[in-house]
């Protein structure tokens, strides 16, 4: 498993996060816990089709209230309504430097 993550990690331009289940949630955190530890600056980018994903967004905003997360850890992802959104944010995508303590 950990072989077949770390080809994906290696050859992946860019993290689409459709719906899932636990795999598919194990993969997004880890993959943005590698962005954030500076190991890629790759765009991930939840699909959030019909709403599928609102609870963890919300759970994530509520960590960030709860000072359990830097506000700055939104910059490490977007969220996309539609596929036509994630064309449009993978063609517009810039990388940037990420510091979670500033």
């Amino acid at each position: 498993m950990r072989e077949r993550k770390a080809l994906m990690e290696d050859k992946a331009d860019a993290f689409v996060i459709c719906a899932g289940g636990i795999g598919t949630l194990e993969e997004f955190f880890e993959v943005i816990t590698l962005k954030q530890l500076g190991r890629h600056s790759k765009p991930i980018i939840i699909l959030n089709t019909l709403g599928f994903y609102d609870p963890m967004i919300d759970m994530m905003e509520q960590s960030v209230a709860q000072k359990f997360m830097s506000p700055n850890v939104h910059k490490l992802y977007s969220v996309a309504n539609s596929v036509d959104e994630v064309w449009e944010q993978l063609e517009n995508y810039k990388a940037f430097s990420y510091n979670k303590y500033s």
